[in-house]
């Protein structure tokens, strides 16, 4: 996929329409499924579906670029928008007097651990010579997570822990 250096721009512009969305219907959805973790196990398939079909199918296979940029709100949607429901999660896996401690805690570790996203995918790359292939390589983290999703407490329709 050939497009230069107006796509990059323009594709995190139009991530930027699907990852609001997420946000904003996060409590919906969480509150229409009912469950936080069948919540996470759709957000996390739905990253990983979107970044193969955008990155592998899109850019790599069918060389779109126009068909590549109609998918990236999806892709913004899943991948950002799933932000939005560790806010209402999180919260609610602590003990009052620990609860703010505990998810600032769990929030930090994640960027920290998250910073190392671009050099991971900066690395694989030069090793690939393909970024659409490095991004969709990166996307392992979700089959990971998938099944870790059922060792998650599920919180929904509880009481907070005092």
């Amino acid at each position: 996929m050939r497009g230069g250096g107006a796509v990059p721009t323009l594709s995190g512009i139009l991530t930027n329409f699907g990852t609001p969305a997420g946000c904003l219907l996060m409590p919906w959805i969480v509150e229409r499924i009912g469950a936080r973790r069948a919540t996470a196990a759709l957000f996390f398939a739905g990253s990983l579906i979107a970044t193969l079909v955008a990155y592998i199918g899109a850019a790599l296979i069918a060389d779109s670029i126009t068909l590549f940029l109609w998918l990236v709100p999806l892709l913004g949607f899943f991948t950002n928008g799933v932000f939005a429901l560790y806010t209402i999660w999180l919260p609610e896996l602590f003990p009052t007097a620990q609860r703010a401690f505990g998810s600032g805690f769990a929030f930090s570790l994640g960027r920290i651990l998250g910073a190392l996203g671009p050099t991971i995918v900066g690395a694989l790359a030069a090793l690939t010579g393909s970024y659409p292939l490095a991004i969709a390589a990166t996307s392992v983290i979700y089959v990971v997570g998938l099944p870790l999703i059922a060792f998650a407490p599920e919180t929904a329709n509880r009481p907070l822990p005092r």
